[in-house]
């Protein structure tokens, strides 16, 4: 049986959005983000991937934040929410259904557990089920980068 080989890298954990950034500014053709490595991590071993640098969400707390904002009705979901979380949020089972439909049926529980709506969306696959709802839902996506915040829907 042949072994999997990968290229050596250094994997960065910054614990700010801006942290996270400047990195992948610093290394922007050699860096990759990564959340719950679902996807990434499978690309890096098939070779489809070689980043030097893995840049890791996981310490941002801000991004793992799941809220509704009780006086506008506005629903928050981080980027390293993970299905598993939205999936067992009862206030996702009751007020938004549709989402807990389609998170419930991603993948495999392991995959449930260490996936993240964010990098389902990012990946933009069409098996993106977490997409689904969010553009039924009028969702709107802020992305962050080295020029600041922007939003799309």
């Amino acid at each position: 049986m042949k072994g999997i080989r990968m290229k050596p890298f250094k994997y960065l954990s910054p614990t700010t959005v801006e942290e996270a950034i400047a990195f992948h500014v610093r290394h922007s053709q050699t860096s990759k983000y990564i959340g719950g490595g679902t996807d990434v991590i499978v690309k890096v071993k098939g070779g489809f991937l070689a980043p030097d640098y893995l840049i890791s969400l996981k310490k941002i707390e801000v991004l793992s934040e799941l809220h509704k904002n009780e006086a506008t009705g506005e629903l928050s979901i981080g980027a390293m929410v993970t299905h598993a979380t939205l999936e067992k949020s009862l206030m996702i089972q009751k007020e938004y259904p549709i989402i807990y439909d389609a998170v419930s049926n991603i993948g495999s529980l392991q995959v449930r557990n260490m996936g993240t709506i964010g990098g389902n969306l990012i990946n933009a696959v069409p098996s993106a089920d977490g997409a689904i709802p969010l553009i039924a839902l009028d969702g709107v996506a802020l992305l962050h980068g080295p020029d600041g915040e922007r939003s799309v829907e």
